[in-house]
């Protein structure tokens, strides 16, 4: 059964490391079989299949996080997430694997958000923010399926791969120096409802108005962004805690029908809000998200748990499911 419920990590500032273990995940007969079953099709139509990291220990020290991964296959990711969104007994509720995501932000104070084409298979219709997996597809698209990767260091280093999403995918149309990234990533957040998986949030600062942004985008927009993304609207800094605490009220509505004009009711990803509650709301607004906002959320019906990552706690996740 498909659960409200997003899982919160903040990061609080310090430095993240992924430490690889070289270990595949390992699924259970009836869901690898399952997954072989789903992947035919791609696989027959030239897909590849990227490796991803997948974490099975945080620790999380005074001035660092350690992650420890081994990888998956993005074809044990496609059919993973369509055993969940059917129901399936024999997989997990969500994944512990690896995406990293950016907040756009103008330089006059709109944050960009792009809604999900209706018919993809996860998570249409919803709005979200730019970002995706860690994968070797941003090291080497044509070669991503290759078990290199598996120990390549460019497929754990976090900082080389959110440079990699930002500039080669999220905002390949601009140029580098019209991009700051945030230093060090907010918090992770794992989705339960919508994407089941976690992201890691960073914040990027786009050196263009909302007005300059818009007049580049649609000049560049390419086919593909187009399958994935049908629209793309902003919101202002004042308006995003409004835009939380719209989310409870929304949860009842199917996204690929549901219609507003109103960018401050939008459905927003269930990561996205994590990441927004786990840290990247204060950076972008440079204020504190106000705790009623969170209890509220809670109180119409969204589980959100936020767990203590203070100095010497860890957390153990699946190697196999």
């Amino acid at each position: 059964m498909i659960e409200r419920r997003i899982d919160i990590f903040p990061f609080k500032e310090r430095k993240v490391e992924i430490i690889p273990t070289r270990k595949v995940l390992q699924l259970n007969m009836e869901l690898e079989s399952f997954v072989k079953e789903q992947w035919a099709p791609k696989k027959e139509a030239g897909w590849k299949s990227s490796w991803i990291p997948l974490y099975s220990k945080i620790d999380f020290k005074d001035d660092e996080i350690k992650f420890e991964a081994g990888v998956m296959t993005f074809a044990q990711c496609f059919g993973i997430i369509k055993a969940i969104e059917q129901g399936k007994s024999f997989t997990p509720k969500a994944m512990n694997n690896l995406s990293v995501g950016a907040i756009p932000v103008t330089s006059d104070g709109y944050v960009m958000v792009s809604r999900r084409n209706v018919n993809l298979p996860n998570a249409g219709g919803v709005w979200n923010f730019n970002g995706g997996y860690v994968t070797s597809l941003l090291i080497d698209k044509a070669n991503c399926d290759d078990p290199k990767f598996i120990t390549d260091p460019r497929v754990f280093d976090l900082e080389d791969q959110i440079r990699r999403r930002v500039f080669q995918y999220e905002f390949e149309y601009l140029q580098e120096e019209d991009v700051e990234i945030s230093g060090r990533p907010d918090s992770l957040a794992n989705g339960f409802y919508q994407s089941f998986m976690p992201e890691i949030g960073y914040v990027a600062r786009i050196n263009k108005s909302k007005k300059e942004l818009i007049e580049i985008t649609n000049a560049h927009e390419s086919n593909e962004d187009a399958k994935e993304h049908t629209h793309r609207d902003f919101i202002h800094l004042e308006d995003l805690g409004s835009l939380l605490l719209n989310q409870g009220g929304l949860l009842n509505e199917d996204p690929t029908k549901y219609k507003t004009d109103d960018p401050r009711k939008i459905i927003l990803l269930d990561e996205n809000i994590g990441q927004l509650i786990g840290g990247s709301y204060k950076k972008i607004t440079g204020q504190q998200l106000d705790p009623e906002f969170i209890e509220r959320l809670r109180r119409d019906g969204l589980d959100i748990r936020e767990f203590d990552t203070s100095p010497g706690t860890h957390y153990e996740f699946p190697t196999s499911y």
